[in-house]
């Protein structure tokens, strides 16, 4: 492997987000992202022209009325689900430009919204320590999953769908079964609050991001953990793999973006375009680029040297 780079100039810097951002999701073809954040509103972006291409209501999603922190595209591209501080969790066809479900029901700030396998069901996870599953499509709430431990912050399944990982304010990762309160099983991870966790394409390997700086790999099987990676200085916000499992991204408030090999878990690149909190990082589904958002109100994207694949 050669010297670690280091990244300070873009390949594209996307400008119009007028507050902090807070959320990022590339369309399936790689070609547009989506952004949220402080300002209630999402925008979706032409990533090569840099320009807004949706326009509703003065070029934005105006549906919601607190901050965006949450975005998922649908597998075809046709939906767009987000989650936001305004307890809803809304569902947003994009070629007819309109919101389709408004999901409401928690009673904190709500932190993710993802679909499942099958694209039936979505799942939200909020601070009001709950995580809701909503048959959008039929009917609305279905049931709910307790975490009296703490708040939930993020959620991620297992590539077959019948697991589902959360991190909160507990320091935990829970791992639910079936989407069944009876088959819950918790683990230790960090000292301080989680804010971000991530599951490997193929599921063998699970990647958590915490306050306490670092970020930890997990052994999906065992749930035992296999490395804590430690080059930041602040607050780990978000972690990401890339489509082959061959790369992870890790932002932090320290201003920076780590990327790792996942054969070995040395860093390949370190990223330093941004002067405020990196708060979201994603690969492009073609994994030959990554997008970051940040509190600096850009989403900044950056061509990534390529790797070998690692199929984990």
């Amino acid at each position: 492997m050669g010297a670690q780079r280091v990244l300070q100039v873009a390949d594209k810097s996307i400008k119009g987000n007028s507050q902090w951002v807070a959320t990022l999701a590339h369309d399936p073809s790689g070609s547009m992202i989506a952004t949220g954040g402080w300002d209630k509103s999402i925008r979706i972006f032409d990533i090569e022209s840099g320009k807004v291409v949706l326009k509703i209501k003065g070029s934005l999603f105006t549906g919601h009325h607190d901050r965006v922190y949450g975005l998922q595209y649908s597998k075809d591209g046709r939906l767009l689900l987000s989650a936001s501080g305004d307890r809803t969790a809304r569902v947003w066809d994009v070629q007819a430009e309109t919101c389709v479900k408004n999901m409401h029901g928690h009673t904190g700030d709500v932190k993710r919204a993802i679909l499942s396998e099958d694209g039936n069901i979505i799942l939200t996870a909020s601070r009001d320590k709950s995580i809701k599953l909503w048959d959008w499509r039929v009917q609305n709430h279905i049931h709910s999953l307790s975490d009296q431990r703490g708040w939930v912050e993020d959620i991620a399944l297992s590539p077959d769908g019948r697991s589902l990982y959360s991190v909160g304010a507990s320091g935990c990762i829970k791992l639910w079964q079936d989407f069944s309160q009876s088959r819950v099983e918790t683990f230790t991870a960090h000292d301080q609050t989680m804010t971000s966790i991530a599951v490997s394409p193929r599921g063998s390997m699970i990647a958590t991001a915490s306050e306490d700086r670092s970020v930890c790999i997990w052994d999906s099987a065992t749930m035992v953990n296999t490395a804590v990676l430690k080059a930041h200085d602040n607050i780990v916000s978000s972690v990401a793999f890339n489509s082959d499992g061959s790369r992870l991204a890790s932002a932090s408030w320290d201003n920076s973006i780590e990327v790792w090999e996942t054969k070995s878990y040395k860093p390949v690149a370190t990223i330093l375009g941004h002067s405020d909190t990196v708060s979201c990082v994603e690969f492009s589904p073609t994994n030959d680029s990554l997008a970051s958002g940040s509190w600096d109100r850009n989403v900044k994207v950056w061509d990534l040297p390529r790797t070998s694949r690692s199929h984990r």
